[in-house]
Formats: structure tokens, C-alpha cells, sequence
């Protein structure tokens, strides 16, 4: 295992990703963004209250577009198959101003083709599912790459390679990188059971306020 702190783990996934041919998969708990703060304005907006606002500001300026589009396009030319698995909880979508009721609203507008799954906690528990409590990427059948904040303000990434250890000595990565393997697996597997089928804050929003 390899630690990245600060930017430098999200410099190395994004260098890798448009060198994709199997797989991107992102998996976000309700943790990952309980006690983040955005830097975007339509943030600002939004945990003002100003939520239609907020909404307009991310259609009238999308900043990560070019990227995104770029990089989906990309994905598709080599058969990538891209998708993100975002679980939500009830009390983080009780409050309509919440971290993760913006994230949704915010990748709805933004990334509206991309296969987002929003996959319901409380349907997992029932199914006897035991979720991780951390963020994690899955790249090819290459590596995982989680995320958390090891210390305040600051992201930290573990990543675990599907290799067999170079060095005597050195801890072998496969089997934590086949446990999150297995379980991107078994959530997309039971997708239509465990997707979240609820109301979030945004969904009004966006359909009132979405370019005709």
C-alpha cells in the first residue's frame, strides 16, 4: 500500500485516466462529503439557501466541463465502462441544504449522461450488505485508490495494486483491492434493488430550471 496526502494522489489518478480501457468505478459513501466544504459559487449559493439560484449558477457555468466531456469521450472510444455509485442516507437528505443534496443536484446538471447510481443505505442494511465507510476508485483491474481526510482540511489516498509484491518483504495488495472489486461488483449486480427511489432537494430544481 502507497499513501498520497494532498494533491498529489488526485495528480496520479488523473494522469491514468485517460489511459483507461476497462473500468472507472467511483464509490462515495455518505461520509465522504458530510463535512466537506465546496469552493465552487454555486456552493456558496446553495448553503445560503439559495438553492434555484444555485442551480442556474451550475448550468450557466459548468467549470470541470471541457474535461469531462473530453474525458468521457475518450471513455467511449476505448469501451470504458464508467460508473459512480453514490450512497445517501435519510438524515443527509432530511436537510435540503446538506453537503450531499447539493452533490446530487450538482452531478445531475453536470454530468447528466454519465451512469450515476444512488444507492439507498437503508436497502443495503435490509440486504445484509456491509458498506464501506470510505470513498475508493477502481481503475482497470489495475488498482484501488481510497479517500478520506486524514487529517483536517487535508485528503489522504491509500492506494492497492492488483499486482503481486515486487519485494520480499513487502505487503501484498490483491486482497484488499479483490474485497472492494467484489463489492463494486455486488452493488452494481443488485442495482435495481438497492438504487435510492426517494425525492433529494435538487430533483424539482432541475427539472423547472433545466435548458430547454
Amino acid at each position: 500500500m502507497k499513501t498520497f496526502i494532498g494533491k498529489s494522489g488526485f495528480a496520479f489518478l488523473e494522469e491514468r485516466e485517460t489511459r483507461l480501457k476497462q473500468r472507472w468505478f467511483h464509490y462515495s459513501p455518505p461520509e465522504t462529503f458530510a463535512h466537506t466544504t465546496f469552493r465552487s459559487p454555486d456552493w456558496l449559493l446553495w448553503r445560503e439557501g439559495q438553492h434555484e439560484a444555485a442551480v442556474a449558477a451550475m448550468y450557466a457555468k459548468t467549470t470541470d466541463g471541457v474535461r469531462e466531456n473530453d474525458r468521457t469521450q475518450i471513455w467511449a472510444r476505448n469501451g470504458v465502462r464508467a460508473s459512480r455509485l453514490q450512497v445517501v442516507d435519510a438524515l443527509s437528505l432530511a436537510d435540503p441544504g446538506s453537503p450531499l443534496n447539493y452533490l446530487l443536484t450538482y452531478l445531475a446538471v453536470t454530468h447528466p449522461h454519465e451512469d450515476r447510481i444512488i444507492i439507498d443505505a437503508d436497502s443495503c442494511t435490509a440486504q445484509g450488505i456491509a458498506l464501506p465507510d470510505v470513498d475508493f476508485l477502481i481503475h482497470d483491474d489495475d488498482l484501488v485508490m481510497t479517500k478520506y481526510e486524514g487529517t483536517p482540511g487535508v485528503m489522504y489516498r491509500d492506494l492497492y495494486v492488483n499486482a503481486a509484491p515486487e519485494h520480499p518483504g513487502q505487503d501484498d495488495d490483491r486482497p484488499a483491492f479483490r474485497r472492494y472489486a467484489d463489492l463494486a461488483d455486488q452493488l452494481l449486480a443488485q442495482r435495481q434493488a438497492l438504487t435510492y427511489t426517494g425525492p433529494w432537494a435538487g430533483q424539482a430544481l432541475i427539472e423547472r430550471l433545466q435548458p430547454r
